[in-house]
């Protein structure tokens, strides 16, 4: 039985964590150089960008290795958490709980990074040389579709940590 006394309080607690936690990094790995995101800006931005440089690509290899460990590690100790709460978590407790963490993560990607920041604010780190004032920079549209599909991630993130997790514990 899933006790939403407990699940709830702990999921939206270290959700907001999360999900501040990876914009944080996020918003300085595009500070340090916002071409490693090139995969993320729209086509007519990447179009006349032109391809990433190799500097850029290795530069986002090392992004990755401290954020992936910390995208799929940290939602399995949140797991780890409630299980010394409550004992034995069960697939749809654990389901819930890192469905939570990611659908805030996608939600503050969405609402901090994305529109008020890249969209609104739009500071000069996020803009690529030689493309500024590009109409594809006011495009909250864009982010709000990639926000629909970071919920099939949200989905499926829940499905396969959470599962591992209420197999761990």
């Amino acid at each position: 039985m899933l006790d939403f006394t407990v699940i709830l309080p702990h999921s939206l607690g270290y959700g907001l964590i999360y999900g501040f936690l990876l914009a944080g990094l996020i918003l300085g790995s595009l500070w340090y150089n916002a071409e490693m995101w090139h995969q993320d800006y729209p086509e007519a931005i990447k179009a006349k960008v032109g391809p990433i440089s190799e500097k850029a690509k290795r530069q986002r290899a090392w992004f990755a290795l401290l954020f992936f460990p910390l995208t799929f590690g940290f939602p399995l100790l949140v797991v780890w958490r409630l299980s010394l709460i409550v004992g034995d978590v069960g697939f749809a407790a654990a389901f819930l709980m890192v469905f939570i963490l990611f659908f805030l993560f996608n939600l503050i990607d969405l609402l901090v990074v994305d529109w008020l920041i890249a969209v609104y604010l739009r500071p000069s780190f996020l803009i690529l040389p030689g493309i500024e004032g590009m109409a594809e920079y006011h495009d909250y549209g864009y982010h709000f579709r990639a926000f629909l599909i970071g919920l099939i991630f949200c989905l499926v993130s829940g499905v396969v940590i959470g599962g591992i997790g209420s197999l761990i514990w």
